[in-house]
């Protein structure tokens, strides 16, 4: 039976049966295991995953750190070619002076007086005459200026920047390259050559004993070639009066456009120094020809102008002077140049107004910056003048007090004809005129332009004072010798005869004085006291009234009035 089979069947693999313990087993075992092998795998599954946690960590570290570096690898290349270009940019401007070593005999290399030792004392000769050449000249107005920028050239050995720098200058620069030999003439001459690049070279010879004074001459003629201005400039401001013409007219004859008119100024400083003031008027308008607008050609023609007491063309000159200071470039003037002369021409020029109290404050302004060309004792000298101008006898005692020790003779004499003129000034005759012997020697042994300051800027005031001291014909006698065409001539003039009591003469005198120099105020002032002294109160208050429209900061026509 069919059915009944089937049960039995099943029931023979049924539980309980020995067959059916030994296949669950069986399965169990093998469930166990697959469990294991599962819970294995998902406890890898898991570490992987925690060690790529990890690992994501060290990667962005990692892509951090290669960021960083590439970018410091960047840095470095733009710094190096950044280096390049400003290496090759300063090779290709580089106009300095670069002296090499020379070649010397073995003996004397061997006594310590190298090539390299030779070159550093061209150098010292060749700062020295730079450090005797002040000019107000502007360095980028030079065709070749070296300026300070000298240096003697160091052997190196192997391949370096140096090497690569000497390299770009030379292809690139416009550098001055000085060389040069010692050699014997004979056993106990020398010689000394010196050479500017591949031009032509000077041999200067002298006992072995002369060394120094060679290799002085050497540097003469290296700076005559390669800065024939201020090699002008130096001879000049050495006394080599001749020497520096020849200088000057060569640059006018060959220089560039700016060389020539700088030459011309040139010029003006030796005829003023030889009291030539014709021929140094003339060389300034040649200046102004050659470069119109010229700023130190107006400077000095201001200058001379006052020197010789032309008060109105000096006030005129010294207006242009101050309006082309103050344009936005200089370009023939230093920047220090043009900041220092720009407040001394503003001094100046309110002392040709009478304004005194603003000449005082830029005279001070004046000692707070660096010095050129003897600035600060000119600012000092002038402080004195103005305080005299302001009636202040106690401040001019002081501000003389406040001159620095010198031994200097020139200037102990020139401090001394300041503080007379400012005696006259204030009244003091007396010891004005008890000074006057000696003052008087001593302008005179200054030569052409101290003969012209005693005749028209010191005698003038002298002879006033003798006039106030009584001294009527002394002073007659002194004023007659002076000038006509001189401001202060004219004006001295008018007030010895008011003081005299010729009220006719001095008004001949001041109506002269106010002719020639019709914007100036100080003619206007003396004709006003004249008038007053004479009794002429309308006459008085009418030309003290003009000196007042001329100059409203100038107190003396308003204390007239």
């Amino acid at each position: 039976m069919q059915g009944e089979d089937e049960t039995r069947g099943v029931g023979a693999l049924g539980e309980g049966t020995p067959q059916s313990v030994s296949l669950l087993a069986a399965s169990t075992a093998k469930a166990d295991a697959y469990l294991d092998e599962a819970i294995r795998v998902l406890r890898l599954k898991a570490r992987q995953i925690e060690d790529s946690e990890r690992f994501e960590h060290f990667a962005h570290f990692s892509a951090v750190m290669k960021a960083l570096f590439e970018g410091a690898i960047a840095v470095l290349v733009l710094s190096l070619i950044c280096a390049a270009g400003v290496m090759v940019w300063t090779a290709a401007h580089d106009n300095g002076l670069l002296i090499k070593p020379f070649t010397v005999p073995e003996d004397m290399a061997a006594r310590g007086l190298s090539g390299q030792v030779i070159a550093a004392r061209v150098l010292d000769q060749l700062s020295r005459m730079q450090s005797e050449t002040q000019s107000n000249r502007a360095a980028s107005s030079y065709a070749d200026d070296w300026g300070h920028d000298v240096r003697v050239q160091i052997p190196e050995t192997g391949v370096s920047v140096g090497q690569l720098y000497a390299y770009l200058s030379r292809w690139l620069g416009h550098q001055t390259r000085i060389s040069g030999d010692v050699f014997y003439v004979a056993p106990d001459q020398i010689g000394v050559t010196a050479r500017v690049g591949a031009g032509e070279s000077q041999t200067f010879t002298g006992p072995a004993t002369a060394l120094t004074v060679l290799l002085q001459d050497a540097a003469r003629s290296v700076y005559a070639a390669t800065q024939p201005y201020r090699y002008a400039v130096y001879l000049f401001n050495t006394g080599h009066l001749h020497k520096a013409e020849a200088a000057y007219r060569t640059l006018i004859s060959s220089g560039s456009a700016i060389d020539q008119a700088w030459a011309e100024v040139g010029l003006e400083n030796i005829y003023e120094e030889r009291g030539q003031t014709g021929r140094a008027l003339k060389a300034l308008h040649a200046a102004l020809a050659i470069k119109p607008g010229f700023v130190i050609a107006y400077a000095n023609l201001a200058a001379v102008e006052g020197q010789l007491q032309h008060d109105g063309a000096a006030l005129r000159y010294q207006r242009e002077y101050v309006r082309l200071l103050k344009r936005a470039t200089a370009d023939d003037l230093s920047p220090l140049a043009q900041k220092i002369d720009l407040v001394d021409a503003e001094e100046l020029l309110a002392s040709e107004r009478g304004d005194y109290r603003a000449e005082v404050a830029d005279d001070h302004l004046l000692e707070t910056l660096p010095s050129l060309s003897g600035s600060h004792e000119k600012a000092r000298r002038n402080l004195v003048l103005a305080y005299a101008q302001l009636h202040d006898p106690a401040a001019v005692d002081a501000a003389i007090k406040a001159f620095p020790p010198t031994s200097n003779a020139q200037r102990i004499f020139v401090r001394g004809v300041v503080a007379t003129l400012a005696d006259l000034l204030l009244g003091r005759d007396g010891a004005a005129l008890a000074s006057r012997g000696r003052l008087d020697a001593g302008l005179k042994a200054l030569g052409p332009a101290g003969q012209r300051v005693l005749a028209r800027q010191f005698a003038p005031f002298m002879a006033y004072a003798m006039a106030r001291q009584g001294q009527a014909a002394a002073a007659l006698k002194l004023i007659a010798s002076i000038p006509l065409d001189c401001v202060d001539c004219l004006r001295m003039r008018g007030r010895i005869d008011a003081v005299l009591g010729n009220p006719k003469g001095a008004d001949y005198w001041f109506a002269r004085a106010v002719k020639a120099a019709p914007q100036v105020p100080f003619a206007w002032t003396d004709w006003g006291a004249a008038r007053l002294r004479a009794g002429d109160i309308v006459g008085a208050i009418a030309a003290l009234r003009q000196a007042h429209q001329l100059a409203p900061h100038f107190a003396d026509p308003l204390e007239l009035w």
